[in-house]
């Protein structure tokens, strides 16, 4: 497993090599590893940021040069780019997103610029943020995510009902991920790629915890279904956003 120095040390020559490409205008990193990495677990996240469209593929030739020690690369396409997970044969994770400067978005509020060869990268990482600020008012959005919940809910009891337990237990994952989601948004809390859940209210995770079966039986489900309705309504009430819709919870009376 890598260390703190080892980490430090690879993406400063990662940085710097990639620098010097020229078809690179901008790197920024993102995520919490711009203040300090939380553990020996983190992975470092970065933005390569290219002139020209067409410069991406070139650049991902690069990193195959670059990364020679990579156990494995993983390559995802994105709108605009390309998304990399190189994992080196240390264990260290490197998340690189490929984006022509004119694409670039930031989703995360944490973010800072390691190369800036023209200052475009600074402007457009502005402009993306505040547009990204505006998207999450998005209040049609969790009244979308209700009906979502309260309709997985009721696909769970009818599961439940079948045996099919195995579905249930997928379903279920399905609407606490809905519910952290709201949690974060209630809590002020940066939505990306939320994980650390040890930062959410004490009462809500405790009530979270309580929604996992500890056996495939139908009672047991039954009871983690009602609790994790339980959990959305008191979501609701807490935070006094709005009044769900009543006739909307009847569908749940099957």
């Amino acid at each position: 497993m890598y260390t703190e120095k080892e980490r430090a040390k690879l993406l400063i020559q990662a940085a710097t090599v990639v620098s010097t490409y020229p078809e690179i205008e901008g790197i920024v990193q993102v995520g919490s590893g711009i203040e300090r990495f939380p553990d020996e677990y983190s992975d470092i996240d970065l933005i390569f940021s290219t002139f020209l469209p067409d410069q991406i593929s070139q650049v991902r030739k690069r990193l195959n040069k670059l990364f020679t020690d990579a156990l494995y690369i993983r390559e995802k396409e994105i709108e605009g780019g390309m998304f990399l997970y190189i994992f080196l044969k240390n264990g260290l994770e490197f998340d690189v997103v490929l984006l022509p400067t004119q694409e670039l978005q930031v989703r995360s509020s944490q973010w800072k610029i390691l190369t800036d060869k023209t200052g475009k990268v600074l402007n457009q990482m502005h402009s993306s943020q505040l547009e990204e600020i505006d998207k999450q008012a998005f209040r049609d959005t969790l009244v979308e995510w209700e009906f979502e919940i309260v309709y997985a809910l009721r696909s769970i009891l009818f599961e439940i009902q079948r045996g099919n337990f195995l579905y249930v237990i997928s379903k279920m994952g399905f609407v606490r991920d809905k519910l952290v989601s709201l949690e974060c948004y209630y809590e002020k809390k940066e939505q990306h790629q939320f994980k650390d859940y040890r930062l959410l209210d004490r009462d809500f995770l405790f009530r979270l915890r309580a929604t996992y079966p500890h056996e495939f039986e139908r009672q047991p489900m039954l009871v983690c279904t009602q609790r994790l309705l339980q959990l959305f309504l008191k979501q609701h009430n807490d935070n006094n956003m709005w009044e769900i819709d009543s006739r909307m919870l009847d569908i749940l009376k099957v």
